[in-house]
């Protein structure tokens, strides 16, 4: 990735726009070209997002500046605009949990991490630990999935915090555990289902469930979980068999 400056006041924009332009001209003939972003603003944070999202970039780091929703505690839905990494230095400096990796996550965000320079006091350590794993196990899982396929759908779970391909797979976040209404209206057949704890990782396997309408489904443990679910293949259609989960 290419990012033209971190954090520089928000009279750069133009001339980050500039050197977006360039970049991307200059390798628009060669054989492979970079993802070219721009991140947050240091000052001048009104407007910010409107210049990330007005800008040419490929990618954004975004910040809280009161006009895009919460990126801390109740990240908007990425729209595919732009690639939307959430920064927790452009956020809290140093701050985040796991609890913001999976919401980002479901929401069809990259999470990047910065680790604290001083040594943290010792109420803060276990939640960047937290943080840290979780991240790990979101790229976990997003090897298993078909995420380039998987879009962020609030509509589709009670939770909120959902990734899906309606033919073929859900992610759901549950950040208080117990129940969530999954709608599968869109799956055909049996899905598959794992529950993991989005702490520890710990996977639980569950009973499977018909799709083709709401199903309510219920975490095996307490506390928040995450749950997983695709369309088996013993039940898939031929027609839903291109791009299957390997």
């Amino acid at each position: 990735l290419y990012e033209i400056t971190n954090e520089t006041a928000i009279f750069s924009r133009d001339w980050q726009y500039h050197m977006v332009k360039y970049i991307k001209s200059y390798e628009a003939a060669k054989p492979e070209q970079h993802p070219v972003g721009m991140s947050a603003f240091d000052s001048g944070r009104e407007g910010s997002m409107a210049a990330l999202w007005g800008s040419p970039a490929d990618w954004i780091a975004p910040q809280n500046d009161g006009s895009a929703g919460d990126f801390m505690d109740n990240p908007p839905a990425a729209d595919g605009r732009k690639v939307m990494i959430s920064d927790t230095d452009h956020l809290w400096g140093v701050g985040g949990d796991h609890v913001w990796v999976w919401k980002s996550f479901t929401r069809g965000f990259h999470t990047i991490y910065m680790d604290p320079i001083t040594k943290p006091d010792g109420t803060a350590e276990p939640l960047w630990q937290e943080a840290r794993k979780a991240m790990g196990l979101t790229l976990s899982l997003a090897g298993r999935m078909n995420l380039a396929k998987m879009t962020p759908r609030n509509d589709l779970a009670s939770t909120r915090y959902c990734l899906a391909n309606p033919a073929a797979e859900y992610l759901v976040y549950l950040p208080e555990g117990g129940e969530v209404t999954v709608d599968l209206t869109g799956a055909e057949g049996q899905l598959d289902v794992e529950w993991m704890c989005p702490i520890e990782g710990t996977t639980t396997g569950g009973e499977s469930v018909a799709g083709g309408d709401k199903r309510v489904l219920k975490a095996p443990f307490n506390g928040e979980a995450v749950v997983h679910l695709w369309v088996s293949v013993k039940t898939r259609p031929s027609q839903a068999m291109e791009g299957d989960r390997q």
